[in-house]
């Protein structure tokens, strides 16, 4: 699960709630900065843009860490099929080799 943050956005600059000066620019605070009545307090001001979001470093964290669980099961499946062909080939060279004295196996 990625990790989600408090993304605070003033409709004032410097407007105070929560015994935060919140600036009109948005900014990420822990999930676990406020207290509950603090959080509901902040969501129902008009003044503050309140939003739950989720964590860009953390999400892109998560996004590599598929991506590479992808590549190295990409990798892997293409390693097996690469040992299977060879082995296929090598039992149907196996079977085509004449056996001893001549003959066709």
């Amino acid at each position: 699960m990625v990790r989600q943050l408090i993304r605070i956005t003033a409709r004032r600059d410097g407007f105070r709630r929560a015994g935060v000066a919140h600036p009109a620019k948005p900014v990420d605070h822990p999930i676990d900065r406020f207290a509950d009545t603090q959080l509901a307090a902040l969501k129902a001001d008009p003044m503050l843009d309140v939003r739950i979001v989720d964590d860009p470093a953390a999400k892109a964290a998560a996004d590599k860490a598929a991506a590479d669980k992808a590549a190295a099961e990409k990798v892997a499946a293409e390693k097996a099929a690469a040992e299977k062909a060879a082995a296929d080939k090598a039992a149907a060279a196996g079977k085509a080799k004449p056996k001893k004295g001549g003959e066709a196996a």
